[in-house]
C-alpha cells in the first residue's frame, strides 16, 4: 500500500464510523442513502473515492421539496472533504421554481469535529 492509499483508508476508517453513529437520524428523517464510493481500485475507478449523497423528498402541495447532501473524500486530497448542498422546490417534469445550491471545501479535521 503506497502512501497516497494508507491516507485515504485512515480518513474512509474516520466517515465510515461517522456515518455508523449518524445512521439512526439519517432513517428518522427517512432520508435516500446513496454510497458512489469507489474503494478499490481498478478498471472502472481509477482513483480511490468516499463518496454519499443523502436525500429526503416531500410533496408540498402539487410540488415536490427536495434536499439533497453530497459528502466526498478522493484519494488526491484526503486532506479535505467536499460537501455539495442542494435544496429546490419542484413539479415533476418541470424546471425548479425554486433551487439553491451550495458547494463547500472542508479541511479534514474540522469536518471530523463536526
Amino acid at each position: 500500500m503506497n502512501e497516497i492509499e494508507r491516507r485515504f483508508r485512515k480518513a474512509e476508517r474516520v466517515l465510515d464510523e461517522m456515518l455508523a453513529v449518524a445512521e439512526t437520524t439519517i432513517e428518522e428523517r427517512g432520508a435516500a442513502v446513496a454510497d458512489w464510493s469507489g474503494r478499490t481500485n481498478h478498471y472502472q475507478n481509477e482513483r480511490l473515492s468516499w463518496n454519499y449523497r443523502f436525500e429526503t423528498r416531500r410533496p408540498r402541495g402539487a410540488e415536490i421539496e427536495k434536499v439533497s447532501v453530497q459528502v466526498a473524500l478522493g484519494e488526491e486530497g484526503p486532506s479535505s472533504i467536499t460537501v455539495r448542498r442542494c435544496a429546490e422546490i419542484f413539479q415533476l417534469g418541470k424546471r425548479s421554481r425554486w433551487s439553491n445550491v451550495a458547494k463547500e471545501v472542508i479541511p479534514f479535521g474540522e469536518a471530523a469535529r463536526r
